[in-house]
């Protein structure tokens, strides 16, 4: 057995995964699937012995939601830049003519930044 560890429960456990959590091999009772390759006691024998192989799940699903987050806002970011060539264009002031998407792609760089900055820390 190699790789990282994911424990889902006390009788789910995800083996062989990358530092992220992608990938692995579901060990779960024999009872349940009785074609795992290790069991639930050859997983925790081998986490005893590499303790630092177990990654922690509620942390990787909240790195993914982060980056979900961030990637989300930078998407509604790209939709609404036409505003800005489209009111230098007609000589428009963009903060009269898009005052609601001017202040919304403030919020949303805002929360960017208080993303990226959460994963420096």
């Amino acid at each position: 057995m190699t790789g990282y560890v994911i424990k889902r429960s006390e009788t789910d456990y995800v083996i062989g995964c990358d530092a992220q959590g992608n990938g692995g091999y579901n060990v779960v009772p024999k009872e349940v699937d009785p074609c795992n390759a290790y069991t639930l006691e050859e997983v925790e024998a081998y986490l005893a012995e590499h303790p630092d192989m177990l990654l922690d799940l509620e942390a990787i699903e909240s790195e993914k939601a982060r980056l979900a987050e961030i990637t989300s806002l930078k998407a509604y970011l790209s939709s609404t830049d036409y505003i800005y060539p489209k009111c230098l264009e007609l000589g428009l002031d963009v903060n009269i003519e898009y005052a609601d998407t001017v202040a919304q792609r403030k919020a949303a760089r805002a929360r960017i930044q208080e993303l990226e900055a959460e994963h420096d820390r």
